[in-house]
């Protein structure tokens, strides 16, 4: 990660010599972990490269800032991460990206032609009544589902104001072109993982260049269900997935400890994310539930329950890649919090967070989950007096094969309510799915769509309200269609 000093775009720039060649970036840029007044940009040069960047709050660049230039080399798979900041909260920022090889490439020249452009949003100020849209899913490349997928264009189509990529991000673990026996060892075979990924997924690409993103891993970015205190490729999974994602690993961040994913970003009083890393610090899977098995790590726990308490934001969305109610894998070693009726899991830990929250959390709290492939909106009330203290709002897949929930009975231990759920089959083939957020003031809403862009389910929250959500599906609703999506952007930016 590279923190620049950041200098005013000269008037005048000469042009780049003749001498210097353009290296292309073939897997397109991102922009990830945006708050009010910093983001960091990630490409990936084609070759040894100077990479620069520039950016600008005007969408014709008359007058741009630049960042220094980075030099790539294979030691990161020519792969890097620049940070931008001093930016202005609640703005939408435009860049540009490319790359030279040769004597002084490093120089400030005239932007070259054909500089892969996007553009971002920072997050309002903490104390700023703004409307806060994200979009969230996860599974991709798996199971033989090859690219490019229909998701992402219709994430694109919505306009959020970040991605949340919640796991999966990878199959690593399967067989595919990029590794045809599907058993990463090393931190190359990871790498040509990825590299595939945004190679073939074209519609990922694009949505990447017109939103921000908050990564984070599950299991497929490693192996099926690994557990960070055992797994012996951890390292190597590692150094791959942040070469190629977009993390911000400043301690303002991700705090002072090597390795850190778990991260929070805020959004204005609005909303809150906290992004949990459900893998780098779990027990063994197959260790007895009780109260000395972890997921989290006591450190993250900690964090956890300290930023939930401590939060201000009407709504505070907690991103785990596990299920809350949704059991996972076999019962002699259960992958999810959930135990259902085995002997492992970690359901103790979970019981930990629910009472906390339960006792000590003023904010509406919205878990945010995936993994499961399929879609479930779930409330949870934990004193049964009719008005749910925290909710789960369950999507996936982008692009792995998708189950039927009908297979997949909640675990009954918090009393969970099921208010909407679907996937497997359905009338277009196989069920892939997003979910997407809009929060203004004390009302969040959540909304499933489908891979033709068609709206299945939409769940109204109301912070702090007696009673249930309000839910609409399809059997209630008119029939959504692409068309339908575009129309909600057109009156969300417009106000008609």
């Amino acid at each position: 990660m590279h923190d620049n000093n950041l200098d005013v775009l000269e008037r005048t720039r000469r042009g780049v010599p003749v001498h210097l060649a353009t290296v292309d970036l073939p897997h397109g840029v991102a922009v990830g972990d945006v708050t009010s007044e910093s983001a960091v940009v990630w490409t990936r040069a084609a070759g040894p490269a100077s990479v620069h960047v520039e950016y600008t709050l005007d969408p014709t660049f008359s007058r741009t800032r630049r960042a220094n230039p980075e030099v790539v080399t294979g030691e990161t798979d020519f792969t890097t991460t620049v940070r931008l900041t001093d930016l202005r909260p609640n703005r939408v920022y435009y860049y540009r990206v490319w790359a030279l090889r040769g004597h002084e490439s490093a120089m400030s020249y005239e932007t070259p032609a054909g500089a892969t452009t996007g553009k971002f949003r920072t997050a309002p100020a903490p104390d700023r009544e703004e409307s806060v849209s994200f979009v969230w899913s996860g599974d991709t490349y798996g199971q033989g589902r090859m690219p490019p997928y229909r998701v992402p264009h219709w994430m694109e189509v919505l306009n959020p104001d970040f991605f949340l990529y919640e796991g999966d991000t990878i199959y690593a673990d399967h067989e595919s072109p990029a590794l045809p026996d599907g058993s990463p060892e090393t931190v190359d075979d990871y790498r040509a993982k990825y590299r595939e990924m945004r190679e073939e997924a074209t519609n990922l690409r694009s949505l990447l260049e017109s939103t921000s993103i908050v990564a984070i891993w599950d299991d497929h970015e490693v192996g099926n269900d690994w557990a960070g205190t055992v797994e012996p490729r951890l390292p190597a999974a590692r150094q791959a997935f942040t070469e190629y994602w977009p993390i911000d690993d400043h301690p303002a961040v991700t705090g002072e400890d090597d390795h850190r994913l778990y991260r929070s970003f805020r959004w204005g009083k609005a909303a809150e994310l906290f992004v949990l890393d459900d893998r780098q610090y779990r027990d063994d899977n197959a260790k007895p539930d009780g109260p000395e098995k972890t997921m989290l790590g006591d450190q993250q726990r900690e964090w956890l329950k300290a930023s939930l308490a401590g939060t201000d934001a009407t709504f505070a969305f907690v991103a785990s890649t596990t299920s809350l109610s949704s059991i996972s894998s076999d019962a002699a070693e259960r992958d999810s919090w959930a135990s259902g009726d085995s002997k492992t899991g970690f359901e103790h830990e979970l019981r930990e967070l629910v009472e906390f929250i339960h006792e000590h959390v003023d904010a509406t709290v919205v878990w945010l989950t995936g993994d499961r492939h399929f879609a479930r909106f779930t409330s949870y009330d934990l004193d049964h007096d009719g008005s749910p203290e925290m909710y789960e709002a369950l999507a996936s897949p982008i692009g792995a094969a998708p189950r039927d929930p009908g297979d997949d009975e909640p675990d009954p231990t918090f009393s969970p309510t099921v208010h909407y759920e679907e996937g497997g089959k359905y009338e277009r083939g196989e069920f892939y799915n997003f979910g997407y957020v809009e929060v203004d003031g004390d009302v969040a809403t959540v909304s499933y769509y489908d891979k033709v862009g068609e709206r299945r389910c939409r769940v109204s929250i109301r912070a702090d309200a007696d009673g249930p959500p309000t839910v609409v599906t399809l059997d209630d609703d008119s029939r959504r269609t692409p068309l339908d999506a575009v129309a909600d952007v057109f009156r969300r930016l417009t106000g008609r």
